[in-house]
């Protein structure tokens, strides 16, 4: 299932954004949803989530709606340090 993912500056302003492949069933509160998300997005360069620059919001698209639907979720600044890209999910 495609989730719709929107990068932020730390000033508030938008930055990027693009569509990101997650496996169905998962949730945001799902153990590896913060590492699905960084394996599989092909939207930002690889150490984006090392960085304190960034707020992440998360949100539905037409696909995720057939499924259910996705929670909209605004990470904070830093919520993927840490988090190393490791292969797509």
């Amino acid at each position: 299932m495609k989730i719709r993912v929107t990068w932020f500056k730390s000033s508030g302003k938008y930055y990027t954004s693009g569509e990101v492949e997650i496996k169905d069933g998962t949730y945001l509160w799902s153990p590896d949803f913060e590492q699905q998300l960084v394996n599989n997005q092909e939207i930002m360069q690889d150490g984006w989530q090392n960085s304190d620059y960034y707020y992440v919001l998360t949100q539905d698209t037409p696909e995720s709606e057939k499924h259910g639907g996705f929670f909209f979720n605004l990470f904070p600044r830093g919520s993927f340090k840490g988090i190393l890209k490791t292969k797509k999910n």
